[in-house]
């Protein structure tokens, strides 16, 4: 897996269309509540619950010529060290990229994080 990924946004291009998009936290025990929401650039909005990516992994297909942008948000209840996961899977179900964040906190420190897709 590639990463951390320092920035708190990451941009992925040329993203074939029929991939998926896997984004989880872990641990999934951490002190912490996480949603996370995605905009489609053409298209609609899709959330994701703290139950959705932790344990996850929260899925979405990619479609071709649309971009999109998950948006993560993070609440700490106490000192924790979590990652936000992110995989693309292409459509012959190999992986097209991964990495992830690590993100440090203490007690009601909130972190977000976001990521760009863009299609081939």
């Amino acid at each position: 897996m590639n990463g951390p990924w320092k920035a708190k946004a990451h941009f992925i291009q040329n993203v074939p269309g029929g991939s998926t998009l896997e984004a989880r936290i872990t641990p999934d025990q951490a002190p912490i509540t996480a949603a996370g929401r995605v905009l489609i650039l053409g298209g609609d909005k899709v959330k994701w619950s703290h139950s959705d990516l932790a344990p996850g992994p929260a899925s979405l297909p990619i479609q071709q010529g649309l971009a999109y942008r998950p948006h993560f948000f993070l609440l700490f209840f106490d000192e924790a060290t979590v990652r936000i996961e992110i995989r693309v899977i292409d459509p012959s179900g190999a992986v097209f990229e991964e990495g992830f964040w690590e993100i440090s906190g203490g007690r009601d420190d909130e972190e977000e994080r976001k990521l760009f897709l863009a299609t081939a």
